[in-house]
């Protein structure tokens, strides 16, 4: 066969050929559709080979693992954590004398600075990032550093500056940027070409993105092309459609920075057309959003826009988890207050009830009674008002935009409170401290806590010990008698 005269092919390989033509019958009223593994499991696996690198495996793939995990988070919308992730895989490459990971790091530092709002870091780690990059020929942290100065330059209204920093990359018929991080920039080339005023070469880049956008599926990706139809028909009519099914499409990803960016737009283009009460309504969500993730800049632009339509943004708040605030959790049952911080930590009312030994009903009927006295409409609401003062288990900054589907002004459905619930930053930052497969424990344990020997420890007698009674549900008042509290 080698030489180039044909033989009979053996039977077990016309067997195995027969069996790979044979294709498996539908399923009925399904369309059958490649599995595609979601930006979260990428996350996790990010995760765990970095906890298998940094327990067994060698020193040099800590910061490989560090660098995946990065960017994983950084499509999450996780940019504090991705930043902090980043900075520990720079002096892990330095450690490990791996110059070349080390520009990819600060490259990373670079971008994660520019979306936090850290002008001066951001623009030492490109200056940085771009000349070691040059010099060693590593094209994809050139381009990540020329898209983070961009994106600051977004931020800060500076749209000129940032569509000369990406028109190189992009524009022409031999762009020199990476071929793979230049796609991921072409949203921020047409946001800025359209506020600059000076579109041209930019539809070709976008033709393109759309093409890629629809391969691969990701609805977060043909948001952004929505989006960036939308804006170059901003004045028609029909960019309302074209920004409502790309929030649409935003809310089923679960990013909230790139929500954030389009609802910002979307708020930016009714202003312009002299609609102020939808306007509102979009940049508040935006704001929201910008918080949640910690992207200062962008949340600054929000407020501007707020007050260009005549709306007073309330005071800066970083719901990121910078600055706490005081949370009157006092009006709350002790059960309640155990639901309210289960819920919190991305439990769905089922896991709640089975983890304190209620039922689901229970459980409901104690969560509605928590949003109503603490002033709550989401789970998302209920979980940024315990984390920034209402919870004293976990003070580290957290910074997340990850499936805040917020409309603002209406209440989650089911599904959208389930899916806001689970994958809210704040709980995979709890869940991350605990061992694989280990569920966080709220309120008192019902077993008695073994001893260090392994041991039972003894049972109190009935003269140390008040008897156990049931907590009674609470009545209009809002009160309950719970028995040893």
């Amino acid at each position: 066969m080698l030489r180039g005269r044909p033989t009979k092919e053996p039977p077990a390989a016309q067997d195995a050929r027969r069996r790979a033509r044979r294709r498996r019958p539908p399923v009925r009223g399904h369309r059958r559709r490649p599995r595609r593994r979601p930006p979260r499991d990428a996350a996790t696996a990010a995760a765990r080979a970095l906890a298998s690198a940094r327990a067994g495996g060698p020193a040099a793939l800590v910061p490989i693992a560090l660098e995946h995990l990065a960017h994983t988070e950084l499509v999450l919308g996780d940019h504090a954590r991705a930043h902090s992730h980043a900075s520990a895989g720079l002096r892990a490459a330095h450690r490990a004398g791996q110059p070349n990971q080390a520009t990819h790091h600060r490259a990373l530092l670079a971008f994660t600075s520019a979306l936090l709002g850290e002008e001066e870091s951001c623009h030492d780690h490109a200056a940085r990032a771009a000349r070691e990059a040059a010099a060693r020929g590593l094209v994809f942290a050139e381009t990540l550093a020329t898209w983070a100065l961009a994106m600051l330059d977004l931020a800060g209204r500076r749209p000129e500056t940032a569509a000369d920093r990406l028109r190189p990359l992009l524009v022409g018929s031999g762009p020199r940027g990476h071929f793979a991080a230049r796609e991921f920039a072409v949203p921020s080339l047409v946001e800025a070409a359209v506020l600059a005023g000076d579109t041209h070469g930019v539809h070709a880049p976008l033709r393109r993105f759309e093409r890629w956008a629809a391969a691969t599926g990701d609805p977060d990706r043909r948001a952004q092309a929505l989006r960036c139809r939308a804006l170059l028909h901003a004045d028609d009519s029909g960019a309302d459609a074209l920004f409502r099914e790309a929030i649409d499409l935003h809310e089923r990803a679960g990013q909230g920075f790139e929500q954030g960016r389009t609802r910002l737009l979307h708020g930016e283009a009714l202003r312009r057309r002299r609609s102020p009460g939808a306007a509102r309504d979009q940049l508040r969500a935006a704001l929201v959003l910008f918080e949640l993730c910690g992207a200062r800049q962008w949340a600054t632009r929000a407020r501007d826009e707020l007050r260009a339509v005549g709306d007073s943004p309330p005071r800066a708040v970083n719901l990121a988890g910078r600055r706490r605030r005081t949370v009157d959790t006092d009006r709350l049952t002790p059960q309640q207050l155990r639901i309210a911080r289960a819920v919190a930590s991305g439990n769905t009312n089922r896991e709640v009830a089975v983890s304190l030994r209620l039922s689901p009903r229970t459980v409901d009927h104690h969560l509605r009674n928590v949003f109503a006295t603490l002033g709550v409409r989401s789970r998302v609401e209920l979980t940024l008002l315990l984390s920034n003062g209402g919870s004293d288990r976990d003070d580290t900054p957290t910074a997340s935009g990850v499936g805040v589907g917020v409309a603002v002004g209406r209440h989650p459905t089911g599904r959208e409170a389930a899916g806001q619930a689970s994958v809210t930053a704040l709980a995979t930052a709890h869940r991350r401290r605990l061992p694989p497969g280990q569920q966080p424990v709220f309120g008192r344990p019902r077993n008695p806590a073994t001893t260090t020997s392994g041991e039972a420890p003894p049972r109190p007698t009935s003269e140390t010990s008040a008897p156990r009674r049931r907590s009674l549900p609470s009545h209009p008042g809002g009160q309950a008698e719970e028995a040893g509290a």
